[in-house]
């Protein structure tokens, strides 16, 4: 696995934010944080990345997220890196594993 690249939705299926390398969390109005892991729960046995807890190491901007001191990685589906890997005669290719999962952000 090479980085996060995901949309986050709200509860109406709305895109607020991305989720990208760092990890960082950024919201659609300019918020954003990056974390670091301090818990895991590898779910790999169902097909499934790991749940995890992140503190929140850096903050910029204000905002939604700019209060966050943690947050929670939960409910994950998928995301597991492609049993077969990408061929020699495609060298530097990459295989996308999509994933869904329930973030949780947890204020000060």
């Amino acid at each position: 696995m090479t980085a996060p690249d995901a949309a986050l939705y709200d509860d109406n299926g709305n895109i607020v934010g991305n989720h990208y390398a760092g990890p960082i969390w950024e919201y659609k109005a300019g918020s954003k944080v990056r974390g670091n892991v301090v818990a895991k729960v590898d779910k790999s046995a169902e097909g499934a990345i790991s749940w995890l807890l992140l503190e929140v190491v850096e903050h910029n901007g204000a905002g939604f997220l700019a209060d966050v001191s943690y947050i929670n990685r939960i409910n994950t589906q998928m995301g597991l890196p492609p049993a077969t890997p990408c061929g020699s005669n495609n060298p530097g290719a990459e295989k996308r594993s999509p994933y869904q999962a329930d973030y949780v952000f947890y204020g000060k």
